[in-house]
C-alpha cells in the first residue's frame, strides 16, 4: 500500500492492490476522508456506493485476473468531492457521459454500475488510455 497525503484534510492520493477485500478498505477510506472534513451524511453514503462500484469495476476488469494496482484520490474544495479510480490494466471504451446514460436510460451489459454511479454523483468522465482507465467522478456538497 503506498500513501500519499498531500494536505490530510482536503487531498488523498492511496494505491492499493486491486483485489476484492481492497474495495471495503478504500469505502471506509472514503467515509473518515469525509467525516474528518464534515460533508454530510447522506454525501458520505452516495460518495461510498460510487467508489464501491467504481473499485469493483477494477478489481473485475482491468487486469483479466492478474495482479494490478488500484488508485484513489479524493479532492476536496468548499463545493464539491474530485474523487477517481484509476487503474493500469486494459483499458476500456467508455464512449458514453454521465448525461448521455441519464437521458437514454439505457444501461451497459453486464451491470448497472456505471447507471447507479450517474445516479449518485453530478459528473462522471471515463479517461481511457493504454495504460489503464481513471473514473472521475464529481460530487456537490
Amino acid at each position: 500500500m503506498k500513501l500519499k497525503a498531500v494536505d490530510l484534510e482536503r487531498e488523498l492520493d492511496l494505491t492499493l492492490g486491486a483485489e476484492p477485500h481492497v474495495v471495503r478498505f478504500v469505502r471506509d477510506v472514503v467515509d473518515n476522508f469525509c467525516r474528518a472534513i464534515s460533508i454530510d451524511d447522506q454525501d458520505i453514503d452516495d460518495l461510498k456506493i460510487v467508489v464501491s462500484e467504481a473499485c469493483t469495476n477494477v478489481v473485475r476488469h482491468a487486469y483479466n485476473g492478474h495482479h494490478g494496482s488500484l488508485r484513489l484520490t479524493l479532492r476536496a474544495s468548499q463545493d464539491q468531492v474530485v474523487l477517481s479510480v484509476i487503474d493500469y490494466g486494459k483499458g476500456v471504451v467508455c464512449p458514453v457521459s454521465s448525461a448521455t446514460i441519464r437521458r437514454s436510460g439505457k444501461l451497459a451489459s453486464g451491470g448497472l454500475g456505471v447507471y447507479i454511479i450517474t445516479q449518485l454523483v453530478d459528473n462522471i468522465n471515463f479517461l481511457s488510455r493504454n495504460n489503464g482507465t481513471e473514473v472521475r467522478l464529481v460530487k456537490h456538497i
